[in-house]
């Protein structure tokens, strides 16, 4: 994905002030916001009355960012290619002059939880309940990436058992630190890309690409990750985290996403090694896919179901792109043998490129427990403004439902109810609480008693709300056949976490339980999805307009600065 690693907000050009004149209306308005030597002065009749912050002024800029990258991912010349520039400056929208958005940055209002779930590039917070009392850390991890979903070349026929036509693209945002961002990736040269299982440093495999399998019985193939070592286009990310899913029936298992189609087939090849040989007998193999929300075995037949006990690898189809389990049953068990246990996936087919959150592979060493209060995506067209053309769908998905269930361009209907924007501007979401799970707490980092983090992972449905974007741009007659399919893509979070780093600074949420249901119970009932031109700048400049902006900035902005400005 080239671009600018800086998430930018245009300024507004500088305006001459007079006395008695509000600078966007000039003579006509004839009202200025009451300044500290007017403030005994009686305003105009009819004039909003300014709301006076309490305390000093918020900052311009966050603290340090534990989890915030500080450098840049070099970029690829591979067409396609979804680049990611993490770090550098985030550039917040100019602070606003009005009173009213001084009280909202607040931290320490129900306001300031409204406004920073609809944009959480305003800062993180800290959820409030009658028991979360432990001191916790919060950041704002931020990335804004290019992502191109036109065809490989016009040259290129397009492969089949694509998951979606040319000219189409989706786009999942999910609540989900290890699988945050998924985008469909385009395969039309069907070139072999490559993952490995990837037990983390501290495994006691001799190998980090192992896990150990040191007693008989059900074993579980579970890699915290998958890492990339054959990547062509930047398809795949560099390590693709692996949840867990535990259905009461089939029981609690690592979901392991495998991208593949019909048409391309991919390979899921076991590797097993032990200093004592091979095992005395076959082993069963059972694979797992998951539909819905609960785990089905696949029908395998004899040879596919079978390990032999002579064979060092034992490779296993694929036929479609889905989460799947796999588990190992070893007909007897001699005491005190072992076996590393390795993973490696293949194809050629396309792929869902699954990113963690920003910053996640860097930096998950340093927590314990994660919530995310909030997330959003930020989708503008990066093509020139007279090639900018198509249709958006914006969908939040049911809860329990797999972000894998929204595939297709037809199936979001069934999954609740879009809306439909011009792609002309882009289009901007934020994910809202479907229910209390949404800010529980995750033990996602698991560590030894000696601090090395062992494992990770969390529920891949639970809490787990999620977004989707269904893009849909039109084919031109240029060189490029589907120019508006270069796109920027901004994700931001607010991540709250707990740690043992002396590093971080902690503290406890301080609005009261109440307020934030209050702020929760505005936010369900607020709309979720807007164009790009009724984001952010519009918002803030519309508090600053007051009510005369309503004429100018339309009613999808003053809803939103209703709606905030009635929680103060």
């Amino acid at each position: 994905m080239p671009s600018s690693n800086k998430f930018v907000r245009a300024k507004p050009a500088p305006v001459a002030r007079t006395r008695g004149q509000d600078p966007r209306h000039g003579k006509r308005h004839g009202w200025t916001p009451p300044r500290a030597n007017q403030a005994n002065q009686p305003a105009p009749k009819g004039a909003p009355k300014p709301i006076r912050a309490k305390g000093p002024d918020p900052p311009e800029h966050h603290a340090p960012n534990p989890l915030q990258n500080g450098g840049q991912m070099k970029p690829h010349s591979v067409a396609g290619a979804h680049h990611h520039h993490s770090g550098g400056a985030l550039t917040k929208v100019p602070k606003a002059n009005g009173a009213l958005l001084k009280v909202m940055s607040n931290a320490e209002t129900k306001g300031a939880v409204a406004l920073r779930t609809v944009l959480p590039e305003n800062g993180p917070f800290r959820f409030s309940a009658m028991y979360a009392t432990v001191p916790t850390a919060v950041a704002r991890p931020y990335e804004v990436s290019s992502y191109n979903f036109a065809e490989t070349s016009p040259s290129i026929p397009p492969a089949a058992g694509a998951a979606l036509p040319l000219g189409s693209t989706q786009i999942f945002l999910r609540r989900s630190a290890m699988q945050m961002t998924i985008a469909h990736k385009r395969n039309d040269t069907a070139a072999t890309w490559r993952q490995r299982s990837d037990y983390l440093s501290s495994s006691a495999s001799a190998s980090s690409t192992q896990g150990v399998m040191a007693t008989g019985g059900v074993y579980h193939v579970s890699p915290p990750r998958m890492e990339a070592i054959a990547n062509p286009g930047d398809i795949l990310p560099p390590f693709q985290w692996n949840p867990s899913h535990n259905d009461p029936v089939g029981g609690d298992r690592r979901a392991v996403f495998v991208n593949a189609n019909s048409d391309h087939l991919s390979t899921v090849t076991l590797s097993r090694y032990s200093s004592f040989g091979s095992p005395d007998e076959d082993w069963e193999v059972v694979v797992y896919r998951l539909h819905g929300d609960a785990w089905h075995p696949e029908i395998l037949d004899a040879v596919t179901g079978t390990w032999l006990k002579s064979n060092a690898t034992h490779t296993i189809p694929i036929r479609q792109a889905d989460y799947y389990a796999f588990e190992l049953i070893p007909a007897e068990w001699v005491n005190g043998y072992y076996y590393a246990i390795g993973m490696v996936i293949e194809g050629t087919s396309d792929t869902w490129r699954i990113d963690p959150m920003p910053d996640f592979d860097r930096h998950y060493g340093q927590a314990n427990e994660l919530r995310l209060n909030a997330a959003s995506m930020l989708v503008t067209p990066e093509c020139a403004v007279a090639q900018r053309s198509g249709v958006v769908k914006c969908v939040q998905i049911k809860k329990l439902h797999s972000w894998v269930d929204g595939i297709g361009m037809d199936s979001l209907e069934a999954l609740g109810l879009p809306v439909t924007y011009s792609f002309e501007r882009g289009a901007y979401g934020y994910l809202k609480p479907l229910s209390a799970a949404s800010y529980e707490f995750k033990t996602t980092i698991h560590r030894r008693s000696n601090g090395l983090v062992e494992n990770v992972f969390e529920p891949l449905l639970t809490g787990a709300d999620t977004i989707v974007f269904s893009l849909e741009v039109p084919q031109s007659s240029t060189v490029v056949a589907y120019p508006a399919a270069l796109l920027r893509l901004t994700t931001v979070c607010a991540l709250e976490f707990t740690s043992s780093s002396t590093w971080l600074e902690y503290g406890v949420a301080s609005l009261p339980p109440g307020k934030f249901a209050e702020a929760l119970e505005h936010i369900a009932r607020e709309q979720q999805f807007f164009e790009n031109e009724t984001h952010v700048e519009a918002i803030h400049r519309f508090l600053r307009a007051g009510v005369d902006g309503v004429l100018k900035y339309g009613p999808a902005v003053m809803r939103i600065a209703l709606f905030l400005s009635s929680m103060l």
